[in-house]
């Protein structure tokens, strides 16, 4: 089960992963907790797909887009310089191509006024809490 932001309120939501994903990684996932890849992008936004727009429903508090002061309600027209008509348009490859970390420039429309941002993205696994030690 994962939290999904939709008008500011949370709420629960699943999540599907197709099984053909999962075999590359299984071994890593099992053995450390993560896949072995480098990490990808992650910007804490949570997005809808309305009538060829992609709208922002909420953002991760402290996360990248909020520090980049993306706000619930803007519209994201531009991810990387590629039109973003479609929530697929954040898949990693579309973040801007680098690693986590680096850069990814969006446009958004917040009302009229269009904004051109650089959201410094991050290894979300970075921000997920650890079990203690004893």
């Amino acid at each position: 089960m994962v939290r999904e932001a939709i008008a500011g309120e949370e709420t629960n939501a699943n999540m599907f992963v197709p099984i053909d994903l999962l075999k590359p990684i299984l071994q890593s996932l099992q053995s450390t907790g993560r896949a072995d890849r480098r990490p990808r992008p992650w910007l804490g936004v949570y997005a809808v797909e309305l009538a060829g727009k992609v709208y922002v429903t909420g953002v991760v508090e402290g996360g990248p887009a909020q520090r980049a002061d993306i706000r619930e309600g803007d519209v994201i027209s531009e991810v990387a310089q590629h039109e973003s008509g479609h929530v697929a348009g954040f898949l990693p490859a579309r973040l801007g191509g680098g690693p986590a970390g680096s850069g990814v420039p969006l446009t958004t429309m917040r009302g009229a006024t269009q904004l051109r941002l650089n959201v410094r993205s991050v290894d979300r696994g970075d921000l997920l809490k650890r079990p203690q030690a004893n």
